[in-house]
């Protein structure tokens, strides 16, 4: 290593001192710079660059230079500074500085002698908010005694409440900016800097100056505090009662930290105001799912049409969210179900997560068989959160045992949606086709369950895998369901089924040409495409019709390639069906 460092300070010093143009000494430079030990000669390249162009080496100067190399830096940033060359002055700067000696600097300018301009433009270069530095009481008053105007925007934007620096309240500069009357400074710092007292001292000021209506918002907003989180923002219930519907902006703008600590109170001032979509909106924010069912039986008790009962729940409805805690209690799922299932089916697939066995009696009971396919998918989602507990992995059964209870539970929800699976089966296979693919489709394309501890400890789940294939097979769009699922796991079912051969499989395996296809050339796993494969060949092995069907779609794909490709089976398939094809001409 030594030797090759030795080399490497070698061949840098005869470069450097070669009569090289710029560009090829760039060149150069940026092939040894590859080189593990090049860092370490940067006191012999660093300046050698700088001295030959600065501006043309910026670029490779502010990459290659690191923190470690803060000796060489600091020779190169007073040259650099006096030069005027802002760009690299900043660039290497904050490689090397530190909140002590920024501050220190700072502070040397804000006294100095030098001309305004140069102070100004000197500050400027040292602008850090990036690095998150915070200036110490005593820069910022010098700063700002230096030039109030010219520099209050510097200071606004290193002004931190801070621990650690022993200036956490800048009292004297804030001070000092009020007597200057500069407002448009004094309420930035007050925002940043004010203790939760001083700020709800300062609103309480507003409710006593009866601040008109039309300005109380921008009051609010002029005032309002970076750490609002740690005050008790109780008070601004007043101003709900007050206001009402005027200060809402400012209150929904910062209500997740107001329901934090103040929410009941926010909640009661909108009560007081009477003003029920003012009370629902503060309530999905500052509410919870326990007191939201309480609220829906609560409306549930009054004596309203079911048009009037139907406003009073979408005022009731939560925004829509993509992960949601709102979850409709089972109690309250059954009684709006048999009020009016079908004008509350919205909400309760919305907001239903763990469907109670009466409401699927309810439901069996009025034969609403759509229901009865949203309550079997929750019903299978339920089992396949309980087959963890109720029958461990070998390498789980270290932390619990399996759960007789369980178990029993996993029984008995199963034996109730494989007796309606056999129920719509007697029926009809088509119709047990139609709903099987209805409850399949519901999956949502990221939705993995452990497939294998499924199909062996998931009663239901197995029976929509293993029961009735022949009826798959003969239903169009049962298959087509499947292959369009955005869920893997329903797509590999279809292929599995189709896997099976057969003139009914070889049907809809033509009929979905253009969805085998986008498996094959898409991004799924290589083994999934295998599968995908062998539904063609076995297809076009069934006819000769099916066969110049699959051929032309099998050659175009040929000439796809990628990591997850599978062009080598594909061209054995494709060649070894063109041979079958050839032996056994179109008649």
């Amino acid at each position: 290593m030594t030797d090759k460092s030795d080399g490497l300070g070698a061949r840098l010093e005869q470069m450097l001192s070669a009569n090289l143009d710029r560009g090829a000494l760039l060149r150069e430079m940026e092939r040894l710079s590859q080189e593990p030990a090049f860092g370490t000669f940067a006191s012999l390249w660093a300046p050698a660059l700088y001295e030959r162009d600065a501006s043309f080496f910026e670029a490779f100067l502010l990459k290659r230079l690191e923190s470690r190399h803060a000796n060489t830096i600091r020779i190169l940033l007073p040259l650099a500074e006096a030069a005027g060359q802002d760009t690299l002055f900043m660039g290497l700067y904050r490689k090397v500085a530190d909140q002590d000696t920024w501050n220190g600097e700072l502070l040397a300018l804000a006294r100095s002698t030098q001309p305004e301009e140069q102070v100004l433009r000197a500050v400027q270069r040292r602008e850090m908010s990036q690095r998150w530095f915070t200036l110490y009481e005593d820069v910022a008053l010098a700063l700002y005694r230096r030039q109030p105007e010219r520099l209050a925007a510097f200071i606004r934007q290193h002004v931190r409440r801070g621990w650690g620096y022993g200036h956490e309240s800048y009292r004297h500069l804030r001070a000092e900016v009020k007597q200057q009357g500069d407002e448009e400074l004094s309420w930035a710092l007050f925002r940043e800097l004010a203790e939760p007292g001083e700020w709800e001292h300062s609103v309480a000021e507003l409710l006593f100056d009866k601040v008109p209506a039309e300005a109380v918002v921008a009051e609010l907003r002029k005032r309002h505090s970076t750490h609002l989180w740690e005050a008790n923002t109780g008070i601004l219930g007043i101003f709900v009662e007050r206001y009402g519907h005027v200060v809402l902006p400012y209150i929904e703008e910062n209500l997740n930290w107001i329901a934090r600590r103040s929410g009941e109170r926010m909640l009661d001032a909108a009560e007081k105001l009477g003003d029920e979509d003012l009370y629902w909106r503060i309530f999905f924010k500052a509410g919870d799912p326990a007191k939201w069912n309480k609220a829906l039986r609560e409306v549930l008790e009054r004596p309203l049409s079911d048009a009037a009962l139907l406003l009073e729940v979408q005022r009731r409805m939560p925004p829509a969210q993509r992960w949601s805690w709102w979850r409709m209690e089972k109690d309250v799922a059954l009684r709006f179900y048999r009020r009016n299932a079908e004008m509350f089916r919205p909400y309760l697939e919305r907001f239903l997560y763990e469907p109670d066995e009466s409401l699927f009696g309810e439901a069996e009971r009025v034969g609403d068989e759509e229901m009865l396919d949203f309550l079997s998918f929750w019903g299978l989602r339920q089992v396949a959160g309980l087959i963890w507990r109720a029958y461990p992995s070998p390498s789980l059964q270290r932390w619990w045992k399996p759960d007789e209870k369980l178990q029993k539970q996993v029984e008995h929800l199963g034996k109730l949606l494989t007796d309606r699976f056999d129920r719509l089966c007697a029926e009809s296979p088509a119709t047990y086709v139609q709903h099987a693919a209805n409850i399949l489709s519901r999956f949502e394309a990221f939705e993995v369950w452990s497939f294998g501890r499924n199909l062996d400890h998931n009663p239901a789940f197995a029976y929509l895998y293993r029961q009735h294939r022949d009826a798959w097979l003969q239903s169009s769009d049962g298959i087509r369901e499947l292959l369009e699922s955005t869920n893997i796991y329903v797509q590999i079912f279809g292929l599995d089924i189709l896997g099976e051969g057969g003139v009914d499989a070889a049907e809809r395996v033509v009929e979905n040409l253009v969805l085998l296809r986008a498996l094959l050339l898409g991004r799924a796993r290589r083994s999934t495409k295998r599968l995908a494969l062998r539904c063609l060949e076995q297809a076009a092995r069934q006819s000769a019709a099916a066969a110049a069907r699959v051929l032309p779609l099998l050659e175009e794909a040929l000439h796809f390639q990628g990591k997850r490709a599978i062009d080598e089976r594909l061209m054995v398939t494709f060649v070894r069906l063109r041979h079958a094809q050839s032996a056994q001409p179109l008649a």
